[in-house]
């Protein structure tokens, strides 16, 4: 059995965006007929052309480019945000602003729930006044953030 060797996907949209997958040997199968190759942050209601090349199966036979294969991905509603709650634990705490102050400081990441559960108002970004309103409904002296309340 020849050694398995890694390739190349790439997704390329309508809007000739594309989007590069470098896979390992590893993502070959136990039979070493089929590689897969795990896909994210591809866009929703898009129509994606798939280029494959570079792989060598199990067999020595290897893949000539091909991108005669085409899939469209589905618009997924985002989940309903609850604002103010980032570690998942159900209630607003001194936790909640001290994630958001060490985000805003750069010294943690946030998932994409909550960076957009961490922008209570609503600008779009982490700053300093997200974590000043997350610690004022904590303290009990608002009782909504200001993106809840506006349309």
């Amino acid at each position: 059995m020849s050694k398995l060797t890694a390739g190349m996907v790439s997704l390329t949209a309508a809007n000739h965006e594309t989007k590069t997958f470098t896979t390992t040997a590893n993502m070959w199968s136990a039979d070493g007929k089929t590689v897969t190759v795990p896909y994210s942050d591809l866009d929703g209601s898009t129509e994606y052309t798939v280029n494959i090349s570079g792989f060598s199966d199990a067999d020595g036979n290897v893949m000539v480019l091909d991108s005669n294969n085409k899939f469209t991905t589905e618009y997924v509603e985002p989940a309903a945000v609850l604002y103010g709650y980032i570690n998942d634990d159900d209630i607003i705490d001194i936790i909640d602003v001290t994630m958001v102050y060490q985000y805003y400081r750069q010294k943690i990441t946030l998932t994409d729930a909550q960076f957009r559960a961490a922008n209570v108002d609503g600008d779009g970004g982490i700053t300093i006044a997200d974590v000043e309103l997350i610690y004022q409904f904590y303290r009990h002296k608002i009782s909504k953030f200001p993106v809840e309340t506006s349309s």
